[in-house]
């Protein structure tokens, strides 16, 4: 540590900018720093201790902004934002929901960590992290396990049933044996049950299906952020009945009939989808409806958190963007009864995210 930021004491603007955190109650400008120097610089703050995060304002620059800082601390995740526009499709696969599960284990586990991300990454609405955290489900050898009620939670986490387990998100049962290929690992997991009591855990090769390591114990994290338990499931089906009937009185008024039957049909198949299958096509847009109360992923940084912002006015410009576009097209989206009203909660977030930074 003290090799990265020993060069760093002799420059009395630095110096000063140290001298000046222990009081700082507001914001720090720091000119001048070429890009080359900024994952030194903010390395070097604190010297490499405590969690911090840094938002930038593009997709790229924040993934070069997070191998660059790596040089310096390992302890690096990108944090990469939905599309608020799409976010119901991603032609990626579960490749950027493994990244920000990732990012989110390391700030449950990790004293000390740095992420990076976007501003849109901000604006992702998310349960709480308590209720994030109590979702991980911590699986040791000796512990006793109930298999339908573990599969059950499995499936509330995101994962998807196969036969055979090849790719993460996954898991599988056969006879006393479950598979899973959590999200937060390279290898996909066996546990052997005894009963009900979990004989053994190893992490195993999905292509010969031979065994590389034995665990003592196994935390799956969720397979996604947004956790459907089926507990909730009556009343969220409940709320969004009660936003339809709004909606539908809207549409009346302006007798606008073919976007309210659109609507009409669209919550009858979401209502169906959440009461037989637990999930339904669409579910980052149920969010507001299984939780009375969503955040934003500042909510999941711990106190005293250094926030770097990398070129604040591009950054303050995109996020004014975002806010109009996403505004625009949700309202758009919606008139067309396209989409369920809880999916305009995210602009919420967005704007006291802009409200707080426009008054700095």
């Amino acid at each position: 540590m003290k090799t990265f930021t020993q060069p760093m004491q002799g420059l009395k603007e630095f110096e000063d900018l140290e001298a000046a955190l222990p009081k700082l109650s507001g914001v720090i400008q720091i000119s001048g720093c070429i890009d080359a120097a900024k994952p030194h610089m903010m390395y070097s703050i604190g010297n490499g201790s405590g969690n911090r995060i840094i938002v930038t304002f593009q997709e790229q620059k924040a993934k070069e902004l997070a191998e660059e800082y790596r040089f310096f601390d390992p302890n690096v995740a990108y944090y990469p934002a939905k599309d608020i526009l799409f976010y119901q499709s991603d032609i990626r696969g579960n490749v950027l929901t493994a990244e920000r599960i990732n990012a989110l284990k390391m700030m449950a586990e990790k004293r000390s960590c740095t992420i990076v991300t976007t501003f849109d990454g901000l604006m992702n609405p998310m349960p709480s992290p308590d209720q994030f955290i109590s979702a991980v489900r911590k699986v040791a050898v000796g512990d006793v396990i109930d298999l339908e009620q573990f599969t059950r939670h499995l499936a509330e986490l995101g994962y998807e049933k196969n036969y055979q387990v090849q790719t993460s998100g996954e898991f599988s049962v056969r006879g006393g044996i479950i598979d899973i290929f959590p999200l937060t690992e390279e290898l996909p997991v066996r546990i052997e049950l005894w009963g009900d009591e979990v004989d053994s855990i190893r992490s195993f090769d999905t292509e010969t299906q031979r065994s590389v390591e034995k665990l003592d114990e196994v935390q799956v994290y969720p397979a996604t952020e947004m956790i459907l338990s089926r507990n909730k499931i009556g009343e969220a089906v409940r709320r969004m009945k009660e936003e339809y009937k709004k909606q539908e009185e809207a549409f009346k008024k302006r007798k606008r009939f073919a976007e309210k039957e659109r609507l009409r049909k669209m919550t009858v198949r979401t209502e169906e989808e959440l009461l037989s299958f637990g999930t339904a096509e669409g579910s980052e847009a149920l969010l507001s409806y299984f939780y009375e109360k969503t955040v934003s992923f500042l909510e999941y940084l711990p106190e005293n958190t250094l926030f770097f912002i990398d070129e604040p006015h591009r950054v303050l410009e995109k996020g004014k963007t975002y806010e109009e576009e996403f505004f625009l097209c949700m309202q758009s989206r919606l008139e067309g009864g396209y989409v369920l009203p809880g999916q305009t909660d995210a602009i919420y977030e967005c704007r006291k995210i802009l409200a707080q930074m426009g008054s700095q």
